[in-house]
């Protein structure tokens, strides 16, 4: 990983099977905390920043779990890089869900609809934000629309030219609970502020050919 010169990186490739429940998020999970650390410590700002790591996969394959698990992971980076601000740099550790439409909106107003709609109607709210991915904090597990009407809901959502969408923790006790929640699924946002770690599907990746001016070239620092 951190050798670009290794025989191994650059001429092997290996293909391993591992069964259900063999450890493989776990795995790749540690090598993608592992690189994109390095990275940091390793270079200056300027280069570091941006997306460090793109996983692709089938949609088929791609699991509300598994980004649930690797949003742990950014969320305790982040923890960590607020505590060492000099070597990590000012920039967040952050992750974006880059998908088909039918699995997460692609822009600010589509996720407004769906606030608005499981807001409005909190018996119903869970079935509205399927497409959000996101439920509850990955950090300390609180919903982001709770039981009692009164206490909010985790989605920062506004419409229009300069409209915006984020998630927030609406737990006072939580450590995320004062700032966002570096964690993206609107693709119009994720073109506007890409993510250290892009969990991607294949079909998505399928429209870089033919975009000769788009957004996603901002995912290659470029």
């Amino acid at each position: 990983i951190i050798d670009e010169n290794s025989y191994d990186r650059n001429n092997v490739v290996d293909l391993i099977w591992f069964p259900t429940g063999g450890g493989k998020t776990e795995a790749y999970l540690a090598v993608a905390a592992f690189t994109m650390l390095w990275r940091r410590l390793n270079n200056d700002f300027e280069i570091s920043k941006g997306t460090s790591i793109i996983m692709r996969y089938t949609l088929r394959l791609l699991t509300s779990q598994q980004f649930e698990r690797a949003s742990r992971l950014i969320l305790a980076l982040e923890f960590l890089r607020r505590n060492f601000i000099e070597e990590l740099h000012e920039e967040t550790f952050s992750i974006g869900l880059w998908v088909g439409e039918g699995a997460s909106p692609n822009s600010i107003a589509d996720a407004y609809e769906i606030v608005e709609k499981a807001t409005g109607d909190y018996k119903t709210s869970e079935q509205h934000t399927s497409r959000l991915q996101l439920t509850a904090c990955p950090w300390c597990g609180i919903k982001f629309i709770p039981e009692s009407i009164n206490s909010g809901h985790g989605y920062e959502c506004q419409a229009g030219r300069h409209g915006y969408f984020y998630f927030k923790c609406v737990n006072k006790a939580c450590a995320f609970h004062t700032s966002k929640l570096h964690i993206q699924v609107v693709d119009e946002m994720l073109y506007r502020q890409p993510p250290t770690l892009l969990f991607a599907t294949v079909d998505k990746f399928a429209i870089l050919a033919s975009q000769k001016e788009g957004e996603t070239h901002k995912f290659f620092n470029s």
